[in-house]
């Protein structure tokens, strides 16, 4: 019926009226939604992407829906929008898009139309995103790509071999647009030895130096394009970020060797440090090395802040390895066991602006995990019916309560946010940028730079 809906029949319309159901027809052009429990974001999740509605006859014509499954022909070919752009073409092994104007677009020829939503200027964008970091870098620098992105330890590689270093000043390429609600975590697995423990991965979380990561990794020519920050709520969110106003874990590798004494007896192992101290079980087995896990491959950025991570564990008596892996093995970690100890970097920014649904819910419970499986029982119920709570000062009440106990469960070390900034041509304009979203392509025109 959803597929072949008819205002013209009256059983299907009666149907369609019915007031308990999730979709209610209203009339021949409207229908309402009903909700099991008020949500104040509704209208933002069902804007955005995953909230797009099409057209059901063509879904049936194209594999229909498989309950679980991806539909194959969505995936290579897209499906029929009202956008400004329609897909052309998917490279084979998806390495990249080719878009193109829509010629049917409904604001062709229109007046008044906001600038989000005007027809695109550029008839064809081609969006590469399974380039490596030398062909973005070669790529922008010799101008066969327009806009591009590379970690803050490569801006200097990219200006020095910059074509037109010697008219256009770095300023006249480089735009920082502040910081995203990002959330960047290493993930500790809370459910597999030794990570398990607390109090190893209390002292995970003081043995890292972010300070180091961020002054190495995040600072140009004095400007800092980093944020220290404690999560599961990110600070782009200030009304509920940290409530409490609990301190940033301090690096501390005292306190890092204290808790990891208790968790060397709690769990039956001891380490031993490079200067010879013992901690832990001095009867029981010696802790074997563990592995750091990371997407492959490997940019220098991240090989970087692995390498730190790596070595500030190895002081207090941790051995580890890094590993690159590919998202295909990344795929399989579905359960608890089948979760490594260590895996970073774990990056997530919300689809729309919900920081309780979007943030909170999906690093501190299974609902949605990144990787930690925490699994509080009350923690869960708390953080699963919070989304729906609209009086403000019980929601920041319960944000604060799950802030302490996420505290001090410490899941995750929350790695420091980078800016959000792009490498744009000078002669390319009208890039408006969104936290949510990043940037239009039907706003951008070229314009000769003078």
């Amino acid at each position: 019926m959803l597929s072949n809906f008819n205002p013209n029949n009256l059983t299907q319309v009666r149907i369609m009226e019915y007031p308990d159901q999730a979709y209610v027809v209203l009339g021949e052009y409207t229908f309402a939604i009903r909700l099991l429990k008020p949500y104040n974001y509704l209208l933002l999740d069902i804007a955005n992407w995953w909230g797009a509605i099409v057209d059901p006859r063509y879904v049936d014509a194209h594999g229909g829906v498989q309950a679980n499954n991806v539909n194959q022909f969505f995936s290579s070919n897209g499906g029929p929008g009202t956008g400004p752009y329609m897909v052309k073409s998917i490279s084979t092994g998806f390495s990249y898009i080719v878009l193109q104007a829509n010629p049917h677009y409904w604001a062709n020829g229109q007046s008044g139309v906001p600038i989000v939503a005007q027809p695109p200027r550029i008839p064809v964008v081609i969006i590469n995103y399974g380039a490596t970091q030398n062909d973005v870098l070669e790529g922008f620098d010799t101008n066969r790509v327009q806009i591009a992105y590379t970690p803050i330890p490569s801006f200097n590689q990219l200006y020095s071999s910059y074509m037109y270093r010697s008219s256009v000043p770095f300023k006249d390429i480089f735009s920082d647009y502040g910081f995203q609600p990002l959330e960047t975590g290493f993930q500790m697995n809370t459910q597999k030895f030794p990570t398990n423990i607390t109090d190893f991965r209390l002292a995970v979380v003081h043995a890292v130096n972010l300070t180091q990561i961020l002054d190495t990794l995040y600072v140009f020519n004095g400007s800092v394009l980093g944020q220290l920050y404690l999560g599961p709520v990110s600070p782009q969110f200030p009304t509920i970020y940290n409530p409490g106003h609990l301190p940033l874990y301090s690096y501390n590798v005292s306190l890092a060797e204290y808790y990891l004494n208790i968790s060397g007896w709690e769990g039956g192992f001891h380490v031993v440090t490079p200067s010879g101290t013992i901690l832990g079980n001095p009867s029981a087995p010696l802790l074997q090395p563990l592995t750091i896990y990371t997407i492959a491959p490997e940019s220098p950025f991240e090989s970087t802040e692995n390498l730190i991570i790596q070595q500030d564990l190895e002081q207090i008596g941790v051995s580890v390895s890094i590993q690159p892996v590919t998202a295909a093995v990344y795929t399989t970690w579905s359960t608890p066991q089948s979760t490594p100890n260590f895996f970073t970097p774990v990056y997530w920014v919300p689809d729309w602006p919900d920081p309780i649904f979007q943030e909170l819910v999906a690093f501190i419970t299974p609902l949605d995990s990144m990787g930690d499986w925490m699994n509080i029982s009350w923690v869960n119920q708390v953080a699963e019916q919070l989304p729906f709570v609209t009086n403000s000062t019980q929601l920041i009440q319960e944000v604060s309560e799950l802030y302490n106990v996420t505290y001090w469960y410490a899941p995750f070390i929350w790695l420091p946010n980078s800016a959000s900034y792009l490498f744009i041509q000078p002669y390319v304009h009208g890039v408006m940028y969104n936290e949510f979203v990043y940037y239009w392509y039907n706003t951008m025109y070229y314009q000769p730079y003078t």
